[in-house]
């Protein structure tokens, strides 16, 4: 009977390691609402070496720093994650451009501490950073825990800061997403033969569609005036491709299209 205690307990204790180390990440802004961040930034990496990065600040977007030049340390590790999972390096090598939060450091947790300093935040349930690459944001920028990888999205550099200054953080962000997102995007007939009748539920401007194979090749490119447009598909061999809705450089709908 102690044996059998002694198994379950061994049990329990596996199923709740099991279950506290599976994490679907909050999402970018979710993360930034919900936990004590004393900064937001973006910033180009100037070094990386084995303890930390070092971060260039290009735009404090939150909070109160005067040094331009800031030192992120690695994170408190914890049994879930790993050994490397908390390092600094981990958001990108010298040169990379990311938008950040981070908390800033009150207390010795680790050897390499500096009072002052940075430190990545300390739970893989967190998304605190996303890249920037070619004046696009990219990442798990919003969305909710469950939630689908149809929620990362790409936003243009300036609006993302734009939207994100004026509203003093993700509310506006998260609402134009939302909309976006629940568009009704009717695409017939589908199977189609020769012309595709795309019709979008929305007066919104600046929409634009692509066409894809389905080994990932453009094959056509064109602006959406109004929300109906008519696309010629005669000349395209039958097989199946990928309709894709933009709004500048975020996607907000994709859709499969069959050629017959």
């Amino acid at each position: 009977m102690k044996r059998f205690f002694s198994v379950l307990l061994i049990l329990i204790c596996i199923i709740q390691v099991g279950v506290s180390c599976s994490f679907d990440p909050s999402f970018f802004c979710n993360t930034v609402h919900s936990t004590n961040f004393d900064i937001v930034i973006s910033g180009v990496i100037t070094d990386v070496d084995d303890d930390g990065i070092n971060v260039d600040i290009l735009t404090l977007i939150r909070g109160d720093e005067s040094s331009s030049n800031i030192r992120i340390w690695d994170g408190t590790d914890w049994d879930c994650n790993g050994n490397v999972s908390l390092a600094a390096a981990d958001f990108g090598a010298v040169g990379d451009s990311l938008i950040l939060c981070l908390p800033q450091i009150i207390d010795q947790e680790n050897d390499w501490d500096v009072i002052g300093d940075y430190r990545r935040p300390g739970t893989t349930s967190n998304t605190p950073y996303l890249k920037v690459t070619d004046n696009v944001v990219t990442g798990r920028i919003s969305g909710y825990y469950g939630s689908s990888s149809g929620n990362i999205y790409n936003w243009n550099y300036d609006t993302f800061l734009a939207s994100y200054l004026a509203e003093s953080g993700c509310s506006a962000i998260v609402s134009t997403e939302e909309q976006l997102t629940h568009l009704d995007v009717s695409l017939y007939p589908n199977p189609v033969t020769d012309h595709l009748n795309v019709d979008i539920s929305t007066d919104r401007q600046g929409l634009h569609l692509s066409l894809y194979s389905i080994d990932g090749r453009e094959l056509l490119s064109t602006p959406m005036d109004d929300g109906s447009q008519q696309l010629d598909l005669s000349g395209y061999s039958p097989g199946l491709y990928l309709l894709e809705v933009r709004v500048a450089d975020q996607v907000i709908k994709r859709d499969r299209v069959v050629k017959v």
